[in-house]
């Protein structure tokens, strides 16, 4: 049986990173969902950087677009 896998923890091994969806797919669902572009994620790991910011820094080009069309700014 699997388990559910929570938001924050990492997958279990037996899953493949390329079955997962692309972030972009989890950017706009929370989006849809009403999720302010600019929130800060709560996660010690994100360290209080922005969305948009860590979209950059990671190389998810479509997710930062995403969130700048939606209204999302880089900090000052």
């Amino acid at each position: 049986m699997d388990r559910p896998v929570r938001a924050g923890t990492p997958p279990p091994p037996s899953s493949s990173p390329t079955s997962w969806p692309p972030p972009r797919c989890g950017a706009a669902l929370l989006l849809a969902y009403g999720t302010p572009p600019g929130a800060v994620g709560a996660h010690p790991v994100f360290g209080g950087r922005l969305p948009y910011e860590l979209a950059v820094a990671h190389g998810h080009a479509e997710v930062a677009e995403l969130l700048r069309a939606a209204g999302a700014q880089a900090s000052s």
